[in-house]
């Protein structure tokens, strides 16, 4: 059984690829307004969705950007329930092939396969040739996207299709550059106090409770002989605080929360508060950023 839900939210679009990289299998999707996206799901998927996106704005681990809800059976989905009984099943699974073919020719997410260093440059050529997140893409110049790809430095192999809605990029390469090379330095891209640091190999140059700036290395690989390989591995937590002005707090707190990535897996929202100033509204956003290199969690 599929069920209808409705994502609310500054550019819902981007619920739905934290849904689709949590395994959940999206289809007809519909942006109903700027900050409305439709879609349905496995009835099973649910409590999936509600996981991750509550039906309120607060829920216990603090502010979500997006709140998501079931809509009742409506149009497509109560003609498929007539059409069962009384046409039969057989005109019933037509109808049903030619939606979900529809929806199906959105590309909802791109994966490469293969170790590449050209991952943002393949990301740009589909972009440019029109096979980019939501839009409608046919294959037809599958062909033309492999031939750019393969005129990348290093790439033998390339192959585009697409597999339900998902985008599949499949990249082999001999001989690429060995300049993406495992990181030596874990940098901080934000300034805050320093709440966690782990350094597995290599050395620190915080500690914890210490301030830092964005920019500023937090630790740093130990030079080994010519012949091994240098590189740091650590992860770190780092707490910060967001300070913007908004028309309306409404808009102050989605802008706020864009600035932050808090759609991002690795920012975690503490404290959200807002007060009026000087005609309009000042938020205040406290969160924690997690920061890693060559670190696996």
């Amino acid at each position: 059984m599929k069920t209808r839900m409705l994502i609310t939210g500054m550019m819902p679009e981007r619920a739905l690829n934290r849904l689709q990289r949590a395994g959940i299998a999206v289809e007809k999707v519909k942006k109903r307004k700027k900050n409305e996206i439709v879609f349905t799901v496995d009835e099973k998927d649910c409590e999936k969705v509600f996981a991750i996106y509550p039906n309120i704005c607060y829920n216990n681990r603090g502010y979500t950007p997006y709140t998501a809800q079931i809509l009742p059976k409506t149009g497509v989905a109560k003609l498929w329930s007539g059409v069962k009984k009384r046409v039969g099943l057989a005109l019933g699974a037509a109808i049903w092939l030619f939606l979900t073919a529809f929806s199906d020719s959105f590309v909802l997410s791109v994966k490469i396969l293969g170790e590449t260093p050209y991952e943002t440059e393949i990301m740009r050529i589909l972009d440019e040739g029109g096979a980019t997140h939501f839009s409608r893409y046919d294959g037809k110049n599958a062909d033309l996207l492999s031939s750019r790809i393969l005129a990348l430095d290093g790439v033998s192999y390339c192959s585009v299709k697409k597999v339900g809605t998902t985008l599949v990029v499949e990249v082999v390469g001999g001989s690429f550059p060995k300049a993406q090379a495992f990181a030596t330095e874990l940098i901080s891209d934000v300034s805050g106090e320093i709440t966690e640091l782990t350094v597995l190999r290599g050395e620190a140059l915080k500690s914890v409770g210490e301030l830092v700036e964005a920019g500023e290395a937090l630790a740093r690989a130990i030079p080994l002989s010519d012949s091994a390989a240098s590189f740091v591995i650590a992860r770190a937590s780092v707490a910060c605080v967001y300070e913007g002005e908004g028309a309306d707090e409404q808009s102050a707190i989605a802008n706020g929360l864009l600035c932050i990535g808090a759609e991002n897996d690795e920012v975690k929202v503490k404290e959200i508060a807002a007060e009026e100033w000087e005609g309009g509204v000042r938020v205040k956003i406290s969160y924690e950023r997690i920061l890693h290199a060559n670190f696996l969690s």
